[in-house]
């Protein structure tokens, strides 16, 4: 813990530029998500055959299954710090974001699950998951979820709502890849996204 409380000490003493590298506000017609293009360009395109995935009044949605899409970051490579923020209302169902993402060869990804009670943080190794830690925490609508990936250290940690819940934990070797990804379940949605680029100035 005295580690942990020293490195965030040392991130506010030091001045933070943060890039960003993705955005999605989801305020286009109402459709499905992947083929579309998000605010900054990139295009949206189905995760693992998923084809679920929608936009509905101006959020992120499922039409009834779990909806998988995924976005590659052009440019990005697996170093320094890579953020993913989205605006989340969880409800009965779950919400996830994905990580590192990378789908050719053996699929691999950092899954961050956020439930109506708890988050869960852990990895995708194959078509495997393995969740590593969770943290019981009671979901709140329009709640903004963080997930921090710092690729020097390869850790992973969790924020909502700019708390911290679950602190940076260490992450296995995997063919991690640059893209990212959202998943909901049927009464799940996210109103916005955002991928960013955290620099130390």
């Amino acid at each position: 813990m005295a580690d942990i409380q020293q490195a965030i000490q040392a991130q506010l003493g030091a001045q933070i530029a943060r890039v960003p590298l993705a955005m999605d506000m989801f305020t286009r017609s109402d459709g499905a998500v992947a083929g579309s293009t998000t605010d900054t360009g990139q295009t949206w395109r189905d995760a693992q055959g998923s084809t679920s995935a929608i936009i509905k009044d101006n959020r992120f949605a499922s039409s009834g299954g779990n909806g998988i899409v995924t976005t590659d970051l052009p440019g990005h490579q697996i170093k320094g710090v890579t953020i993913m923020q989205v605006r989340s209302n969880v409800g009965p169902h779950d919400a996830w974001m994905y990580g590192w993402f990378a789908e050719a060869g053996t699929p691999a990804a950092v899954i961050m699950q956020r439930g109506s009670d708890r988050i869960r943080l852990g990895v995708q190794a194959g078509f495997a998951l393995n969740f590593m830690t969770e943290a019981r925490v009671g979901s709140v609508a329009d709640e903004l979820l963080t997930l921090r990936l710092d690729a020097k250290a390869r850790t992973a940690s969790v924020s909502v709502d700019g708390r911290l819940v679950i602190p940076p934990l260490a992450m296995p070797q995997l063919a991690w890849g640059s893209a990212v990804g959202l998943r909901v379940g049927p009464a799940a949605s996210f109103d916005h996204f955002i991928a960013l680029r955290e620099f130390a100035l």
